[in-house]
This record gives structure tokens, sequence and C-alpha cells, in this order.
């Protein structure tokens, strides 16, 4: 169970049934918002707001999940994260998760190019996560709203998609109080810090 709007796995828990510890956290999420304290103890205030019940697949402790970034529809790059020993949720903030690069399979891209695909007109960015169960791609999560794209990663990356973002600009024709080469510069040091 979690937060349909989150970060880094906040308000995500498991139950194995139903239980009255579970409407608690049920509540807090849909009716009530929730306080989250992330590995460093910062404490972070998430407003009520829908909730989603996922099944569990136990495939996501040993295996973790895959996260592949899309510039303007097309494929860019992606990583593995994989969660602590003990743990199911394979993100950074939950301390002792792992993150490497990862070349996906084609299965794995081609369900990430349909869930895209649904959305009609490609969307500028995105990050699609996905879990193998039963040696299949299922989609976990669509990121489509300030998703993390792992620049520190891929810092080749910054450039294709300042230029993609520049591009996006001048197809719609959007005056700009900058020039495009001071978009640039300005992009690659707002992407990598």
């Amino acid at each position: 169970m979690k937060a349909a709007v989150t970060a880094g796995s906040f308000g995500m828990r498991r139950f194995k049934e139903v239980t009255p510890d579970g409407e608690v956290h049920f509540q807090g999420l849909n009716r009530e918002g929730y306080v989250q304290v992330a590995p460093d103890g910062t404490e972070y205030e998430c407003p009520p707001c829908d909730t989603i019940v996922q099944e569990f697949q136990r495939e996501i402790e040993a295996a973790g999940e895959s996260s592949l970034v899309f510039f303007g529809g097309k494929y860019s790059h992606a990583v593995i994260k994989k969660p602590r020993r003990g743990d199911f949720r394979a993100h950074l903030m939950c301390g002792g998760a792992s993150m490497l690069k990862y070349d996906p399979p084609m299965d794995e891209r081609r369900v990430a190019e349909d869930a895209l695909g649904v959305m009609g007109e490609p969307t500028e960015y995105a990050r699609i996560d996905i879990l193998r169960a039963r040696n299949t791609p299922l989609i976990i999560e669509v990121e489509l709203i300030e998703p993390m794209l792992f620049f520190d990663f891929f810092p080749e990356t910054v450039e294709v998609f300042a230029d993609h973002i520049e591009k996006a600009l001048r197809k719609q024709s959007i005056d700009t109080p900058w020039s495009y080469s001071q978009f640039h510069l300005n992009a690659r040091e707002w992407l990598m810090s």
C-alpha cells in the first residue's frame, strides 16, 4: 500500500492481510496525511492523497526493479535498483538500497514503450519502473512529473535532455527571456546539481 503521489517510497508499507494496522495506514494516506521520516532523520509532512494497493511481488526482494528513462518518447538510459537485504523498497532514500547502470532486455523496453504509447503524444520526459515477475516485465510505476532521471549515473545524457527540451521549446515557438545557448548552460548546471 502506498500513496499515489509520493517520492522515495514514502508512505509505502506491506501488509500480509487486512488488519486494523493496515486500515489505520490507509486512513492516514487517504484522509489525514502522514509524516515520513527519511533515513537522515528529516521529517516530511505528506498531505492526504489517493492510495494505491498493489499485490506484493516477492521478486522485488532479490531482483529489484528497473527504471527506464525516455526523452520525447525515445529510450535514453536505465538503472536497476535493488533493496537492501531484508527490505523490499528499492529506493536509495530507504538506506542500503543499491543502484547500477542497466541494459534492459528488449521485452522491458517494449513494455515501457507501449505504456508511453498510451499517452497519445510523446511526453517530454518519463521514467517507467518495471519489475520482472515470473519472468514477465510488469509496470509498477509510470513517472511523468519530476521523475528522478539519474543524470549522476549518465552525465552524458544531460546534453541529450537539454537538446530535447530546447527543440520542444522552439517547436512550440515559446518566447524566452534568455537565449537558447544560455538555456543550455543553465540546464546543464541545474541538472548536474
